[in-house]
């Protein structure tokens, strides 16, 4: 018996000659749109597979364009603002959001191999003082590794089940659709690593830039020079960081 699912991907169809490009491409983002509102990780597959062989197009291709429009759907669900001088910001917001930056990158791909490999998650909890850079990707890490306390492997619909928030299990959703290379598992975990460390230095020495200005602002030398100090130490680890493969807390 056809699913709702394959009904509405079987009607997308009509009208359209999938050997031409342009309607081929105008298929694939109709239908991946469609998935987006599919609940299931596991229906969600079985049609990526399905179209994946259809199509001619590479599953890894699919789930890579699936995972924008999952991201592109969780920050359009967030809440507006409560304060209201922003909310007239809040299309830019959103479009800025959509863009994922390097850290969240890094968070994401990090997270990916935490939960399907053991020994990454053996190495990053021996990681000292590890968190991830936004609210969000910790929080999954903790549920993770209070799934992991009692599971060998990683099953998403157990794991789902432990989050009851809808942007949270889209973001996991997304994460475990990553693909990664197993020939360079060591190489990709260190590189977000050291993502994850040069982004919480940034942090940090954004903060001690805006002390430095404001003690110059209230003509406080002391508070000046402690900022001027903490800027040039941070600085310095940013440097010694590139390499380094350790995350250091903020």
């Amino acid at each position: 018996m056809e699913t709702a699912v394959g009904f509405r991907l079987r009607y997308l169809k009509q009208g359209r000659n999938l050997d031409n490009e342009q309607d081929k491409l105008t298929y694939i983002d109709a239908a991946l749109h469609e998935l987006v509102n599919v609940s299931s990780a596991v229906e969600r597959d079985i049609y990526l597979n399905r179209l994946s062989e259809s199509l001619q197009v590479t599953y890894e291709a699919l789930v890579t364009q699936l995972q924008d429009y999952l991201v592109d759907a969780t920050v359009k669900r967030q809440p507006a603002p409560q304060v209201q001088h922003e909310v007239a910001a809040t299309p830019q917001v959103h479009q800025q959001q959509a863009k994922l930056t390097r850290a969240e990158r890094a968070e994401r791909g990090l997270l990916n191999l935490y939960f399907k490999l053991a020994d990454i998650r053996i190495a990053l909890r021996n990681q000292p003082d590890f968190h991830f850079i936004h609210e969000p990707y910790q929080v999954i890490y903790q549920l993770a590794t209070a799934y992991f306390a009692d599971h060998d492997q990683f099953v998403i619909a157990q794991f789902m089940d432990r989050i009851n928030d809808d942007r949270l299990q889209s973001l996991v959703i997304a994460i475990d659709q990553l693909v990664y290379d197993e020939n360079t598992v060591q190489e990709q975990y260190q590189d977000y690593l050291r993502a994850l460390q040069q982004a919480n230095l940034e942090q940090q020495l954004n903060a001690a830039q805006t002390q430095l200005q404001e003690a110059s602002r209230i003509g406080d030398s002391v508070g000046s020079l402690n900022a001027v100090q903490t800027i040039v130490q941070l600085k310095r680890q940013m440097q010694s960081s590139v390499g380094s493969g350790t995350v250091v807390k903020n």
